[in-house]
């Protein structure tokens, strides 16, 4: 799970929860998509604050709540980083019966599969590992073909030699993950960050996606695409 003051590094695949404080006023605004309500708040945590954007039942959260974002990105405004809920993927909810003091350890995500490090476990649960925080687990030769990992935190995860043919990454975070002899065949990795990862002995012609991916260096190099790379390629 990241951490408020984590998320403000990171750009897609963000995993937060925390308490909603300073919450501003509900504006009713029209959309490419029609009406809809927004405000902004802040979400918090021991790390520290960062500003959330709110859209429609969401504006629904009050100050105090404790609540569950998965599948989050950030823009910057104004120097400011804010925080934002995908809107094909992301999910925010409402952590039952938290009060305002309880830290952020003490109250796991809803729906999130806590099984952690167990490889076993990760193997049977394969088809629905949404959003799991896998960070720095050793999930090295496990067989994850068609595995359900969107918006999964597999930050310095170890998948040497990991069968992902099929899976679905997207916005997953494979930041510093070793992924060497990894297999990707048919794969999704849309807005997946995998900067700083170990890649060697990947075959990344055969990845299935469609929108951007996070290099190498942290920037975006264009869309992966059945059979190839884009025009804008990976970091080298």
């Amino acid at each position: 799970m990241t951490t408020c003051e984590e998320a403000k590094q990171m750009k897609s695949g963000i995993n937060v929860q925390g308490k909603i404080v300073d919450k501003g006023e509900v504006r009713t605004v029209n959309t490419k998509f029609g009406e809809t309500k927004v405000c902004d708040a802040y979400l918090e945590d021991d790390s520290g604050r960062i500003k959330l954007t709110l859209w429609a039942e969401d504006t629904s959260v009050n100050n105090g709540m404790m609540i569950s974002l998965v599948g989050g990105y950030t823009t910057t405004f104004r120097d400011e980083v804010q925080l934002n809920k995908s809107r094909e993927y992301g999910k925010l909810k409402v952590i039952p019966d938290a009060t305002s003091e309880q830290s952020v350890d003490e109250s796991p995500p809803p729906d999130k599969p806590q099984m952690r490090c167990d490889r076993k476990t990760i193997e049977c649960q394969k088809s629905d590992l949404t959003g799991a925080d896998l960070h720095g687990c050793d999930l090295s030769g496990l067989n994850l073909v068609d595995a359900k990992l969107e918006h999964a935190d597999l930050r310095c995860a170890d998948l040497r030699g990991a069968d992902l043919r099929g899976a679905d990454l997207y916005d997953a975070n494979l930041f510093g993950a070793n992924l060497t002899n990894a297999n990707f065949d048919g794969a999704i990795l849309c807005h997946a960050i995998v900067s700083n990862a170990d890649h060697r002995g990947v075959d990344w012609t055969k990845v299935k996606a469609k929108h951007g991916i996070q290099g190498l260096d942290g920037k975006y190099h264009g869309s992966i695409y059945k059979g190839g790379l884009s025009k804008g390629g990976w970091a080298r």
